[in-house]
């Protein structure tokens, strides 16, 4: 198997871009990155490009405007996993077959009303046997929250510094003032026990991050991705505090290596990602010293499907003490999960 390296990296800061359409948004991020003998494999995500804008085969378009030709193009839409999965694959795919990868991801959310944002997040549950009753994805979160409390013994608050941690953080980065966790628990109540700064917004963005094998003078590489699946509806999992699916894919990540102290979650709310650090310490029995280092997709937004690539950014262009880092992905309240195992080959 062939080393795969992360050549390079591209966000836009999450926000509202009222006059650019989710073409001008993905050309953006991924044309400063295909280099001049072209790519071998595109894999794009667009995961409310159905929804939103009635956009079907992303990959097709991204390719066009791009200009390139790769022998492998593949559109891929599994809901806020979709980068996830786009990840997995550019790297099986530069791991086995060498060559290139670029993988471009893009969320466009602007022109959509809060409650269609909201029915975003809707469309990860099983939507006959959950949204078809009548549950939410906020009503979802927020039992089980509740389930949490009453088996930890704990209240609101934990959930509050969570959100606040990564708002701190992200405030740091830019230069703004940040929230307390009293300042959160005082936010208008969404789902209780959490409230509406539990959830992260859903922005516009778009990402691009360029995958070569065999080229190991580039900084970052990545050693393996893992991931799995659980049962969707949390009333059908023997334990629903218990994210199985981050537990298996992280133990596919790290097979063969040290547990890593730097660790990137890409998640909805702060109760998933509190069960999936519990998730992933079951696993690695080593708490990482680094969590979000620059906010996460609580503190910076979320664009839908695509924060993967900005929590990927955060690990390339940060220059924390640590060699190994970790990237955990969750679909809905872990349904789905990924992990990619990040090592540094080059130090700076």
């Amino acid at each position: 198997m062939k080393q795969v390296s992360i050549a390079g990296v591209r966000t836009l800061k999450p926000d509202n871009y009222w006059h650019a359409s989710l073409g001008d948004l993905a050309l953006e991020a991924a044309q400063p990155l295909v280099p001049k003998t072209g790519i071998d494999a595109l894999v794009c995500v667009a995961p409310c490009a159905t929804l939103a804008q009635r956009q079907g085969d992303f990959a097709a378009i991204v390719a066009d405007r791009l200009c390139v030709s790769p022998s492998f193009v593949l559109t891929i839409e599994a809901a806020d996993a979709s980068a996830a999965s786009a990840l997995q694959v550019g790297w099986q795919l530069c791991a086995n077959s060498g060559g290139s990868a670029l993988i471009v991801a893009a969320a466009k959310v602007s022109d959509l009303s809060e409650a269609e944002r909201s029915a975003l997040l809707d469309s990860s549950l099983d939507q006959e046997a959950e949204v078809e009753n009548g549950v939410t994805f906020g009503a979802q979160a927020g039992l089980l929250a509740a389930r949490y409390c009453r088996a930890q013994g704990s209240t609101a608050e934990t959930f509050a510094a969570i959100t606040a941690a990564n708002h701190s953080a992200w405030a740091g980065h830019v230069g703004l003032s940040s929230l307390s966790t009293a300042e959160i628990r005082r936010d208008l109540v969404v789902a209780p026990p959490l409230v509406r700064s539990d959830f992260a917004q859903l922005l516009d963005g778009a990402g691009a991050a360029l995958l070569v094998a065999d080229r190991p003078r580039q900084k970052w590489s990545i050693r393996a991705v893992g991931s799995a699946a659980d049962t969707v509806a949390l009333w059908e999992r023997a334990d629903p505090v218990a994210f199985k699916a981050v537990e298996r894919a992280v133990s596919a990540a790290l097979t063969t290596s040290p547990a890593p102290k730097w660790l990137e979650l890409d998640v909805s709310c702060s109760v998933a990602q509190l069960l999936s650090e519990n998730a992933a310490l079951r696993v690695t029995n080593a708490k990482p010293d680094l969590i979000n280092v620059r906010g996460g997709a609580q503190g910076r937004g979320r664009v839908w499907g695509g924060s993967l690539i900005y929590q990927l950014q955060d690990i390339v262009d940060c220059d924390a003490p640590f060699s190994t880092s970790l990237i955990i992905s969750v679909a809905g309240l872990g349904s789905r999960a990924f992990a990619a195992h990040l090592v540094r080959t080059v130090t700076s």
